[in-house]
């Protein structure tokens, strides 16, 4: 688990060993060969996992950082609240919180093509 309450919690040296990718905001990533598959809804947490992950990666890693909505591609899946998502082929690794809310995110290209079906957990 991630925890972003006082200060960064980056568990990637890959990650850790490049500039920073949301200059003032606390950063979360996941450890090397694992990725993001929940935040919390306030207080800076996430949860990384390698589960179904194994090999996922393209390296060396070609990193997006995400502040904005321009990916999201499933319609309103969470209407009223700003929505995160990765490119096509691509999965989250990290996020970035300013106070309480989430800044951006962190995607990391995958090595195969990903599926596009989902859901939403409240």
């Amino acid at each position: 688990m991630l925890d972003l309450d006082h200060s960064d919690q980056v568990a990637s040296a890959r990650v850790r060993a490049l500039p920073d990718w949301d200059w003032g905001a606390r950063k979360g990533v996941c450890p090397d060969g694992q990725r993001l598959i929940g935040v919390s809804h306030k207080d800076g947490r996430g949860l990384c996992t390698d589960a179904g992950g194994s090999g996922l990666a393209v390296t060396p890693v070609p990193l997006t950082v995400v502040h904005d909505e321009r990916y999201v591609q499933q319609g309103d899946w969470a209407g009223g609240y700003t929505k995160y998502q990765c490119g096509p082929n691509q999965f989250m690794i990290g996020y970035s919180v300013r106070e309480q809310a989430v800044s951006g995110v962190l995607c990391a290209t995958a090595n195969r093509a990903l599926p596009t079906t989902g859901r939403t957990v409240w």
